[in-house]
Parts: C-alpha cells; structure tokens; sequence
C-alpha cells in the first residue's frame, strides 16, 4: 500500500512546494538535510578545489554534530540525512551520526570516493544503519575515472567498493541500497551508456547523472569569511573537460541515457532532467526559466556549523547558536530565497535541485 501511494504522495508535495515558491518565509519544511562533516580530502580531482586547501579550521565536534541532528528531530520528527564533504569516512563520527538517525526512524545517504571501502567498512555502514551508500565513478575506463580524481588506482577501488558493500548488504536486515554518482562531460560522455549498462548487471540500485559545475563552485567552507558566498556561475556554461570538440560526443550519450532510462535501467535521473542536459551543455538560455527549489527542499550545514539553502550562498544561521526553525524561518534565508528566486546561474540543474 506504501508503494501505491508514494507517487501521488511525493507530486502533491512538488506542488505544494511550487504554489510557495514565490513565499519569502514558505510555510514547508526542509525535505532533507545534509551535513557536510568536513572539507578535508585526499583526491586531487579536476572538478573540485576543496583539497587545494590545506589548513582548515577546527571542525564540529562529534557532540555538536549530535546536538544538531537532535535538534532537528524535535523539528522535523524523522528526516532524510544526506553526509557528505570533502571525504566524509575521513571522520570516523559518521557511524554515530548515521545511526542516531536510523534511530530516529530516518533515512540517510553517505557519499564517498569509495577508497576507504573495503569489507571491514563496508560491513561497519550497514551495521550502523545505512540507507544508502553512493560511490562516485567519473568513467567506465579506469584510466578516465583515475585521471579526473588525480588518484591511480582509484577506480579498482570503486570495483572492490561495490563487491564489499554488495557482500554486506546481502545479510542486512534492511538492505540498504547501493548508487553511483557520475560527472557528465565531455571527456567521459562516449563511456556513460556503457556504464550504466555495467552498473546493473553489478547490482547497482541507482545511477546519478550529475551534469559538469565548474570547478570554482567546489570551494572549501573555511575560505569563505560569514557573508562571502561562492562564484556562482552564469548560462552560458563553459569548461575545458567539456569543450575541446566533445560537444556531439555529449549530445549522443545523452540521447542514449534517455533510451536506456525508458528502458528501466536503473538511473537515478528523471528523463525531463536528462533532456534540459542538452540545453545545458548547449548555453541555452532557456535554462534559466526553470526554477530552482534549493531554497524550500534543503537544509544544509557546514563543517564548522554555518547553515545555508544553496551552498554556492551565503550562511543563513549558525547551528551551534540558533533554532533550526528559526534559522529556516528568519530574515537571512528569507533573503537568500530572494536571491535563488533572481539567479540565474546554470547549477539549477544540479541534482540538489532534484
């Protein structure tokens, strides 16, 4: 019966949320959090500068992280968190966190380079009570994938990620799912079908196809001072990794990621998301009429404990001083909603917009 009333269930709540779309102060509550629990990371990928950076300030805490997450339960009743960074398995609190949630009857998400992935790990995620693990793959090729995350090696480690948590997951009571997150470009494009096709014969549940940001969108949390917000990028988009003749290499994949979607392969993607990619990569103003919902949909908090709507913004409380209600309802994201009303920059089409 859950399964029959899910659809109808989630396209009254799209609509609510568009009727408050205009609203300052929406009457709606976040639909999911997510924890950035640090800005450290080994990789040295090309679509990322977090790890240019190599002094940080101090983090939260194992107790701050704790004290938030409960004090969004007696907000939120059970919530959806969604732990990422940085790498979040480079803070061994992430299995606490997880299983206060799975605690308070929600979900979580944990993204990872997959590197630190091995049984041991695999088998400690599903014990605390992971909903779902996502791995991040740049390519099919192992030379495509290791290229982009500045790491050789990386890509057999994804392949062993996914056979360990496979594994672990098997006897799991609640057997949580398992989901990729790939880059789309120009420098991968001709290798996404292929992907997707290997991704369910290997047992995975989802594929996230995640259109190319550009890198200056990837900042560390620390160099921001508390009313500084990132280079947000406007249509047209432009990249090296997707410019350099890849252009109809990226217009064919697409027009096959939309036939294998129809055909029930397992990505994650809705097919009117997998179609505006092509005005996207295009620089089609167009883009820039779709709305972008960030502002209603998602609460999000730093490594150091500043609260923001769109991380490309600024901070909109801080969750070691504040509510989070008051913090979801006060002036500061009040403004910021303004502002994704008024943006148009090209990330709208981000999977946090999804």
């Amino acid at each position: 019966m859950n399964r029959i009333i899910e659809i109808p269930l989630r396209v009254l709540d799209r609509g609510r949320r568009a009727a408050v779309w205009p609203l300052d102060r929406p009457p709606v509550k976040p639909r999911q959090v997510i924890v950035d629990v640090t800005d450290r990371c080994y990789f040295r990928c090309n679509t990322c500068d977090k790890w240019r950076v190599k002094e940080t300030p101090p983090e939260l805490a194992a107790a701050q992280w704790q004290s938030a997450l409960a004090a969004l339960y007696d907000w939120l009743g059970p919530f959806h968190l969604s732990i990422s960074g940085g790498e979040p398995l480079l803070r061994p609190d992430v299995f606490d966190l997880i299983s206060q949630v799975a605690t308070y009857g929600g979900s979580s998400n944990l993204m990872t380079n997959g590197w630190q992935v091995d049984a041991e790990m695999a088998q400690r995620l599903v014990r605390a009570g992971l909903s779902n693990l996502t791995l991040s793959l740049n390519g099919h090729r192992p030379e495509t994938h290791d290229r982009t995350r500045g790491m050789p090696g990386s890509h057999a480690r994804i392949m062993a990620a996914v056979a360990h948590f496979n594994e672990a997951r098997r006897r799991a009571p609640h057997r949580p799912t398992l989901s990729l997150n790939v880059i789309v470009a120009g420098y991968n494009a001709a290798e996404l079908p292929d992907l997707v096709r290997w991704a369910r014969d290997a047992g995975i549940d989802a594929v996230g196809l995640q259109p190319l940001a550009d890198v200056t969108s990837y900042q560390p949390y620390a160099t921001l001072g508390p009313d500084e917000q990132f280079r947000s990028v406007p249509i047209p988009v432009t990249h090296e990794l997707y410019d350099n003749g890849h252009g109809g290499a990226v217009e064919q994949a697409l027009d096959e990621l939309i036939a294998l979607k129809q055909e029930g392969f397992p990505i994650l993607n809705p097919v009117s998301q997998l179609q505006l990619m092509h005005f996207y990569f295009r620089n089609d103003p167009r883009l820039a009429e779709r709305r972008c919902y960030v502002g209603l949909n998602n609460f999000l908090i730093d490594p150091y404990g500043a609260v923001r709507l769109c991380y490309t913004m600024q901070p909109v409380g801080d969750i070691l001083r504040q509510a989070p209600r008051a913090i979801w309802e006060g002036e500061r994201a009040q403004a910021v909603r303004r502002q994704i009303r008024s943006c148009e920059a090209g990330c709208r089409l981000l999977n946090c917009n999804y």
